[in-house]
């Protein structure tokens, strides 16, 4: 059996990194939440961390569910230069909405819907987004629902 997990996280990180110029070079953090490089960037450094944040399911008849799982494609960078001059640099800040922006977009191209689909995806959807940031890291998250089947065996 394909794991659906491998399979979508694998796709959006392909998606991302071979359409969005700006995080071809990021690091990678793939499927786990917990990584310990989570949320830690050097000077200069982009990450990206794509993983599954939660799975719920729902009853579609006697021997079958709707599972509804929630991906989130988390983007983190260096801000350091602007916590050390205890001033925001808003070209970074725009910039960093526009690269949002660009990977929201990834989400509404039509052949999207079924990302990951080798493992019975049924759709794949843009959910929402957070922002979030601190004195030297500028951060943002994206939430992807990925909607698939699952028969009793």
């Amino acid at each position: 059996m394909t794991s659906t997990i491998k399979a979508v996280c694998d796709a959006l990180w392909l998606d991302i990194q071979t359409s969005v110029a700006d995080l071809t070079d990021a690091h990678e953090h793939l499927y786990a939440a917990w990584s310990y490089e989570k949320l830690f960037a050097q000077a200069g450094e982009r990450h990206i961390s794509v993983h599954i944040l939660t799975d719920t399911s729902s009853p579609l008849s006697t021997d079958a569910h709707e599972l509804t799982q929630t991906y989130e494609v988390l983007c983190w960078e260096d801000a350091s230069d602007d916590g050390s001059r205890r001033m925001d640099d808003v070209d970074a800040n725009l910039a960093w909405l526009e690269l949002f922006e660009a990977v929201r977009a990834r989400l509404y191209i039509e052949g999207n819907q079924t990302l990951g689909g080798t493992s019975g995806v049924e759709l794949c959807w843009y959910k929402g987004a957070q922002f979030a940031g601190s004195a030297s890291l500028r951060v943002f998250s994206v939430q992807v629902e990925v909607r698939t089947v699952s028969s009793f065996v």
